[in-house]
C-alpha cells in the first residue's frame, strides 16, 4: 500500500467514515489510545470553530441537540474542509437547506449577516415561518424560553442599501 493511500485511509477514518478492513495498518492505528484522543480533540476543534463563527445557529442546535450530530455529519464528507476559517460558512449553508424551517431561516439570516458586515452589498430576503425580530431575541436572550407562539410568513431582509439594512416585514 502506498503512502497516499495510508493517508487517504486515516483521513476517512478521522472523518468518522468507514476504513477497508483489509488495512491492517490503518485497523491497528485506529485501535489505539491516541488515535481516540487525536480523533475526540479534532472533533472538539471543529466544533468551537464552528460555534465561534456561527453562534446563533450552534446556540439553536446545541438547545436542540443537534449540534454535535450536525456538525459530524458535516466533516464526515469528503468535500467538507478541514480549514477552520470555511467551517462556520459550510455549517451554515448546511443548516440553510435543513427541513427545520426555524433552523434553517437562522442560519441562513445569520450567513447573510456575515456576509452583509464582508461588504456584501447583494440583499438577501429569508423566509421565516415566525416573528423574526422576537425569534432572534428570545434566541439571544437565555431567560426567554421558546419562541413567539404567533405564526405566519415572514421576510428578513439583510444588506443591500445603505450597508448593515435589516427590516422585517410579515406577509399574510
Amino acid at each position: 500500500m502506498t503512502l497516499a493511500r495510508y493517508q487517504q485511509s486515516l483521513e476517512r477514518s478521522l472523518r468518522g467514515r468507514a476504513v477497508d478492513p483489509s488495512d491492517v495498518y490503518a485497523t491497528e492505528v485506529r485501535s489505539t489510545r491516541q488515535w481516540r484522543l487525536l480523533a475526540a480533540s479534532i472533533r472538539f476543534s471543529r466544533r468551537l470553530a464552528v460555534q465561534r463563527g456561527a453562534p446563533m445557529t450552534s446556540t439553536l442546535l446545541l438547545r436542540q441537540g443537534d449540534f454535535h450530530a450536525v456538525v459530524d455529519r458535516l466533516f464526515a464528507e469528503r468535500l467538507a474542509s478541514p480549514h477552520t476559517e470555511t467551517m462556520a460558512e459550510a455549517f451554515l449553508v448546511r443548516v440553510g437547506g435543513m427541513s427545520d424551517d426555524v433552523a434553517s431561516a437562522l442560519a441562513r439570516t445569520e450567513l447573510a449577516l456575515q456576509r452583509a458586515a464582508r461588504g456584501f452589498n447583494t440583499p438577501y430576503e429569508i423566509e421565516w415561518p415566525i416573528d423574526p425580530i422576537a425569534a432572534l431575541a428570545n434566541l439571544l436572550d437565555p431567560s426567554r424560553a421558546g419562541w413567539p407562539e404567533e405564526s405566519g410568513r415572514w421576510y428578513l431582509t439583510v444588506g443591500g442599501r445603505p450597508s448593515g439594512f435589516v427590516a422585517a416585514s410579515r406577509l399574510a
